[in-house]
């Protein structure tokens, strides 16, 4: 009994339960079909966020007694805030654990009433559901969607064309585009990237890859306005933080504003040191400025930098200019060393004026082989001339010596050009060309013109060469020619008869031609001709030698003194035979030594020579007390003459005119004296020639050939008297030297050129008598014999020797 009375008590418990239950959830499901408002809201991860709820009440006489929080997929409070039973406002709280714990409360005096969570996290994102129990009104419910936010974790940006990482400073030309990629990682949702230039939005496009966000900028060309500009890369996912932000500097790198080169209009002189400045503006770092003379480098140390300004730099070129210069372009170029050429170069150029004396340069026209130019020919020269300012002068120079316009002769001149038509051997040598400006004057290269031709004779004129018989003279034969290969030929005439000379005669070396010829006979003096050729032609004029019979010349005679002075004298003779050759003059002037007295020293001797083309003599400035003594010398190639002696005594100027008056009586005696000998002499000839005409057989015939003059001479009897010689000088003072006349008459034949006949005497017996030779025929004997007429001489003296002719 008492059993089935335990079983029905727990039967009823049972159904009691169950039909609270049953009401429960009738009671439930009809406040869920009831529209809840619900509002969003957003909590950031590890940061305080509230959920609203509205726990106002609807009219003064009411309030709320109780809070609860609740999950929307749970039924169950997670949170309880009870005001019943405190009236002082000290509701009870209560706080699920596995949901906020200690980790919420609930904020009444905000408006509208919040639920704090002190830290949010990700598993807190849910739906909730808030409802307020009244006093006297209907519960009120409301819903909240409390999404949570993960910022982002990791934001970078990128240089996209080397994949490395930005530098806080990025430095970048001007005109460039850079490109960057901004890469953030993590933040839930995934964040919105987006880049700004400075304050504006460049650009807003991300891409979002797993994990990680991107977005790539194309930052428009850079200008001088982006120098320090801020590119920054933003990353947000929620506006309730502040976006994960990185931020970038850019460095422009800026070229040239502008290169201006100073004072262009400047004229400047070869030599003279210059100064040009180049000024650069606007350019990002400081330019590098080179100078330029068209397309070559000018050196670096010639140029120097300095800053006038901000952002204005100025380069000073110095250099001194030449004539190659002149018209060049000179260049300033700027160039910003961290942009590449020629993007970042900027330059300016000026032509230069250089102002320089001329440069020559003379060149043969064009056309002619220098070479292969012959006699006849034309040739012509080129005179090239470079000057600023122009030439106002050209001269032409040949040899040195001034060449002009001269149509007739053959020689053009002409601006910059000469001209030379038919040219001979004359017209070789150097050319050369003078131009002259106001910078000054400069003279051009020497070209050698080389002229073809043949063989002419170097000496101007025929040669008279004088050889006696048996004597070997040496015949040099010198010709200039071009080419210089040349062949000889000599060829003698004598009396218009001409025959060769063998090869083996004469010697050649080069152009010259030497002959050693000896005269044998008579037939032997003539006239030498040299004849070359080469491969031009033949020798238009012959060298030519005219080979004659010479010796010494004979003595000067008839010398007298003029314009006698205390220190000077003119002394003037009258030229004998030459000796066959050309002859000069030769005066010995020695001061006579003075007698001393015993134990005195001997004084020193002035002496003198002079030599003269003619027989006149001029002495000065010796000693008026000394007196002295004149040798005077005719000379030729075979050697000289003897002497014609003068003495000129120690002057005084009170006794000139006394000594004078006894020179001219004493002169006048020795005239008379002389016509009375020379009478004298035609009588004794008169009568030799009348007893030789009746005595053939006892005659007398001397016959002398003398072989410095090739001369003969006859003696036929010794005079026995001594005859003091005087030739009339009215200014020869005697010596008292004795000369003595041939002791008979001479016979002398006179045919020149031609041959005589004389006879020779058999058994001639010789005689030496000082410097002659004399021959002795006996008595009626001698034969004939050719001889060569020349002048004939004999000289016999004791103290001077004296040359007398007798012809």
């Amino acid at each position: 009994m008492v059993v089935a009375a335990s079983t029905v008590w727990c039967l009823m418990c049972a159904t009691l339960l169950h039909l609270s239950s049953v009401v429960a959830r009738r009671h439930k499901q009809s406040e869920l079909d009831i529209p809840i408002p619900m509002v969003r809201v957003e909590g950031i991860v590890d940061r305080k966020a509230g959920l609203p709820c509205d726990i106002s009440a609807t009219s003064a006489e009411d309030s709320p007694h109780m809070v609860l929080w609740f999950r929307e997929s749970d039924g169950i409070p997670i949170y309880s805030y009870d005001l019943r039973g405190h009236p002082e406002g000290k509701p009870k709280t209560w706080s699920a654990d596995n949901v906020f714990g200690k980790g919420a409360f609930f904020r009444s005096s905000s408006s509208p009433a919040q639920l704090v969570i002190e830290k949010v996290l990700l598993a807190h994102e849910d739906v909730y559901r808030c409802r307020v129990d009244f006093l006297n009104s209907p519960t009120r419910n409301s819903k909240v969607n409390f999404t949570v936010v993960v910022p982002p974790e990791k934001i970078a940006i990128y240089d996209e064309s080397t994949d490395e990482e930005a530098r806080p400073r990025e430095a970048r030309g001007e005109g460039t585009s850079p490109v960057f990629r901004c890469q953030v990682s993590g933040g839930r949702p995934p964040p919105r990237v987006t880049w700004l230039l400075d304050s504006g939005l460049l650009d807003e496009t991300s891409d979002t890859i797993g994990d990680r966000t991107i977005n790539v900028v194309h930052v428009p060309p850079l200008t001088r306005l982006n120098v320090n500009s801020r590119l920054s890369c933003q990353a947000s996912n929620t506006h309730h933080i502040a976006p994960v932000t990185k931020t970038i500097q850019l460095d422009v790198y800026l070229r040239p504003i502008s290169v201006t080169i100073q004072k262009k209009d400047r004229t400047l002189r070869e030599g003279v040191l210059e100064e040009i400045v180049c000024v650069v503006n606007g350019s990002r770092p400081a330019a590098n400025v080179t100078w330029w003379k068209q397309t070559t480098l000018m050196e670096s140390h010639m140029s120097t930098m300095s800053k006038v300004g901000d952002g204005v730099m100025a380069s000073t070129l110095r250099f001194v200019p030449t004539s190659k210069d002149d018209n060049m372009n000179l260049i300033c170029r700027a160039v910003n060393p961290k942009l590449p050429s020629p993007s970042g170069a900027l330059e300016d150029s000026v032509k230069l004026n250089v102002l320089y004396s001329p440069v020559v340069t003379l060149k043969m026209g064009t056309g002619l082989d220098p070479n292969n130019i012959k006699e006849g020919d034309d040739v012509y020269f080129e005179c090239l001339v470079q000057a600023n300012p122009k030439i106002h002068k050209l001269t032409w120079f040949h040899k040195g010596n001034e060449v002009k316009h001269n149509a007739s002769a053959g020689i053009v001149v002409s601006s910059g050009s000469l001209v030379l038509q038919q040219v001979t051997q004359s017209t070789a040598g150097h050319f050369t060309c003078l131009a002259v400006n106001t910078e000054g004057a400069a003279k051009s290269n020497s070209i050698h013109l080389r002229i073809l031709h043949s063989p002419i004779c170097r000496q101007s004129h025929d040669e008279l060469v004088g050889a006696l018989k048996q004597e070997k003279v040496g015949l040099t034969c010198n010709v200039e020619a071009d080419p210089p290969a040349v062949v000889f030929r000599w060829t003698f005439n004598h009396s218009g008869h001409s025959r060769e000379l063998p090869a083996e005669y004469y010697h050649n070396v080069g152009t010259t031609s030497t002959l050693n010829y000896t005269p044998v006979s008579d037939l032997d003096y003539g006239t030498l001709t040299c004849l070359a050729s080469n491969s031009v032609g033949v020798q238009t004029r012959p060298c030519v030698f005219q080979v004659v019979a010479a010796g010494r010349p004979f003595p000067l005679f008839n010398c007298t003194m003029a314009n006698r002075t205390a220190d000077s004298v003119t002394v003037e003779c009258i030229e004998n035979f030459d000796g066959g050759l050309p002859q000069s003059y030769l005066a010995e002037f020695v001061q006579l030594p003075v007698v001393a007295g015993p134990g005195s020293g001997s004084n020193s001797v002035w002496y003198r020579n002079v030599t003269s083309s003619k027989p006149l003599f001029h002495f000065s400035d010796f000693s008026p007390a000394a007196s002295y003594r004149l040798n005077l010398y005719s000379y030729n190639a075979k050697g000289r003459s003897e002497p014609t002696v003068l003495e000129i005594l120690a002057y005084n100027a009170q006794s000139r005119e006394s000594g004078l008056d006894r020179i001219t009586i004493f002169s006048s005696a020795v005239t008379i004296l002389a016509v009375a000998l020379l009478v004298l002499i035609i009588i004794l000839v008169a009568l030799c020639r009348t007893q030789l005409r009746n005595k053939s057989r006892d005659k007398l015939k001397y016959s002398s050939s003398l072989s410095d003059s090739s001369n003969n001479i006859t003696e036929n009897h010794r005079p026995k008297s001594k005859v003091i010689v005087d030739d009339k000088d009215p200014d020869l003072i005697p010596q008292k030297i004795e000369k003595n006349i041939l002791p008979s008459f001479v016979s002398v034949c006179t045919t020149s050129p031609k041959h005589c006949k004389r006879k020779k005497p058999e058994g001639a017996e010789k005689m030496r008598h000082l410097n002659g030779t004399i021959t002795r025929p006996p008595h009626g004997e001698g034969h004939s014999s050719a001889i060569t007429a020349a002048p004939q001489f004999l000289t016999i003296t004791k103290s001077t020797e004296l040359q007398e002719s007798f012809l």
